[in-house]
């Protein structure tokens, strides 16, 4: 464990960090739709953002696995800040094209896929010892659900006062507290330098075998593969549901950006209610993590499926369960592989995994984009219910149903 001064400014950091990834992500749809965009243009640049994960994900595990951590974490950031730059700077100088704003997403979602293994896996196990993991995954879900209310709220407040391109150029100095943290906190990160490679084989194929290690591990971890499964469905169906709300709440119902932003704002509260709730399912269920997993996506489904049916205010009702339950889900798939990938595999084995999932964010945008156009957004929320509720109850029979003496035999092991 670290000393706690570095334990509270980790954290205060990572408020920081989310604060401007939510108000980056709102500014950038205000500035596509204040360009008078299609719908499927504004899905098209959601698409844009997750290309990284499928095309680069694991050749930037490797390096992940294999450079200076500390290093990657300062520049990961410093970038950030100046592609955050760039975009107001075109618009305030009467440069801006839309083109700009697919490349910008493309190499802002690359820094964010780095800060995010790292974070996640090379820092927040090295604060708390292995048992308090729960916990410290809940603090830290907790702060991203904080900085994503705070964000929000603060965009809407900003895009509607000073524009859509002022805010981004605000965001960008946000990561200048992060910078400072990663620079000088006190975690000695592991050195996994390659093994010297064998000089018969040549570089690019000691560096394929390097890979080749990462997608082992995944394919041959019947846990992480059913979590990465489950996941990549999930998101199919998930991926673009943020797009699509504000998409709905904006253009369809007409609320101004402050309006939109109080209304995310409220999942602070959400955030924090989950974070405290979520580490005692996980604690008391710790053996079926898998199962509660599949019951949290069947339970998802029911709210999107009934955002069909209602008006725009229960919408929104519903979207605050259905957040609460993805958060949940999320702090038990984030527990499982902390635990389940090695150190010295978790950037190779995360870059595989995201580039899996990644794959669905491009075709969920593009594919409700469809659905949108065709039938409107309410039909979008419907879909993704149905894709929810197909894939819980799959998994759901395979736990309950398909292996019942399997989870009986384990259930009587605990009682004796």
């Amino acid at each position: 464990m670290i000393d706690k001064k570095w334990f509270v400014l980790y954290f205060i950091s990572n408020i920081f960090s989310r604060f401007g990834e939510n108000i980056y992500a709102l500014a950038l749809a205000f500035i596509v739709l204040e360009k008078g965009e299609s719908i499927t243009t504004f899905a098209s640049v959601f698409a844009v953002e997750y290309l990284p994960y499928i095309i680069i994900g694991p050749f930037i595990g490797n390096l992940l696995d294999n450079m200076n951590r500390r290093l990657l974490l300062v520049l990961s950031d410093s970038l950030r800040l100046v592609l955050l730059l760039i975009i107001p700077l075109l618009d305030i100088f009467d440069f801006f094209r839309i083109g700009v704003i697919y490349v910008v997403a493309f190499m802002i979602t690359t820094v964010i896929m780095v800060n995010r293994i790292l974070s996640e896996h090379s820092i927040l196990p090295y604060l708390v010892e292995k048992e308090q993991l729960n916990k410290i995954n809940a603090y830290y879900t907790g702060t991203i659900q904080i900085a994503q209310a705070m964000g929000q709220i603060l965009s809407g407040t900003m895009i509607g006062l000073w524009g859509a391109s002022f805010t981004l150029l605000f965001n960008s100095f946000l990561y200048v507290i992060p910078i400072l943290v990663f620079l000088f906190i006190p975690i000695k990160f592991p050195n996994y330098k390659n093994k010297k490679g064998n000089s018969e084989k040549g570089v690019l194929l000691d560096y394929l075998s390097e890979l080749k290690e990462g997608l082992t591990l995944l394919r041959t971890n019947k846990t992480l593969l059913e979590v990465t499964s489950i996941n990549w469905f999930t998101n199919l169906a998930r991926a673009s549901f943020y797009t699509f709300l504000f998409y709905y709440l904006a253009s369809e119902n007409n609320l101004s950006s402050i309006y939109i932003g109080v209304i995310y704002s409220a999942v602070i509260l959400l955030g924090i209610i989950s974070s405290v709730i979520a580490p005692r399912i996980i604690n008391k269920y710790e053996d079926f993590k898998l199962r509660l997993y599949s019951f949290m996506v069947i339970l998802a489904s029911f709210t999107f499926i009934g955002m069909f049916f209602v008006p725009w205010y229960f919408v929104i009702v519903l979207f605050f369960i259905e957040f609460m339950l993805t958060n949940i889900r999320s702090m038990i798939g984030l527990k499982i592989r902390q635990i389940e990938i090695p150190d010295n595999l978790i950037g190779r084995t995360n870059g595989f995994i995201n580039c899996i999932i990644a794959i669905s964010y491009p075709l969920s945008a593009l594919l409700f984009g469809f659905v949108g156009d065709l039938w409107g957004t309410k039909f979008v929320f419907l879909f993704m219910g149905i894709i929810h509720f197909v894939v819980g109850s799959l998994y759901a029979y395979k736990h309950y149903i398909h292996t019942p003496n399997k989870v009986k035999r384990i259930e009587n092991t605990q009682t004796h």
